[in-house]
């Protein structure tokens, strides 16, 4: 059984997968010859043929037992052998590239930065917010409202949510910026009264 296995291996590694790794690489000249070697090499074999060789097992196939035993001692050869010379073989061969730290971005760096705690704030009915969408507030750019809860349910917020009386906010914000959201949720807006009579000017003379 282990000869068999062997046998196989050797077919596999050095004469099957090479073979046809280097047929298929034929329209890319340009590609390197240790490139293609080290491809013809990397042939790992994994859970996918073990899967596939409990079919006969299941279905009762004469000698399942024998195809089942030598593919998982192919799968095995294969990862010792094949998997652990990987370096080796890359060196050897001069494809060898060891990772290089980039840099991070901006963006990423500015994101280092400590975030606020979650600010709450209740939509007071009567408010300059209440009736309105979260996109006529013209928040500022690092005011960000997070989560709203209305009568005990979550919703997630967008710029055309309408904001009512009684809705609960977690908001992520601070300084004047929260000020002016807070302004805005949690003070009664001041409506001018348009039917008060104006006075009438009589000139005299």
């Amino acid at each position: 059984m282990a000869g068999i296995g062997l046998f196989i291996c050797f077919v596999l590694m050095f004469l099957a997968r090479p073979m046809a790794v280097l047929i298929c690489l034929l329209p890319f000249r340009k590609m390197p010859l240790t490139e293609r070697v080290m491809l013809s090499w990397v042939g790992l074999r994994g859970s996918v043929p073990i899967i596939l060789a409990t079919f006969p097992l299941i279905s009762g196939v004469q000698k399942a037992d024998m195809i089942f035993n030598v593919v998982f001692f192919v799968v095995l050869t294969s990862v010792l052998a094949q998997g652990s010379s990987i370096p080796f073989f890359a060196r050897r061969l001069g494809v060898y590239a060891p990772l290089e730290s980039l840099p991070e971005p901006p963006e990423a760096v500015a994101g280092k930065e400590e975030w606020e705690p979650l600010v709450k704030l209740k939509v007071l009915s009567g408010s300059a917010a209440d009736g309105k969408q979260i996109a006529d507030l013209n928040l500022p750019d690092d005011t960000w409202i997070a989560v709203l809860r209305r009568e005990g349910h979550p919703i997630r917020p967008g710029g055309s949510t309408v904001l009512k009386g009684g809705d609960l906010l977690s908001v992520q914000s601070s300084g004047p910026s929260l000020d002016l959201l807070r302004s805005l949720v949690e003070k009664k807006e001041i409506a001018s009264d348009d039917n008060e009579p104006e006075q009438q000017i009589i000139p005299r003379g």
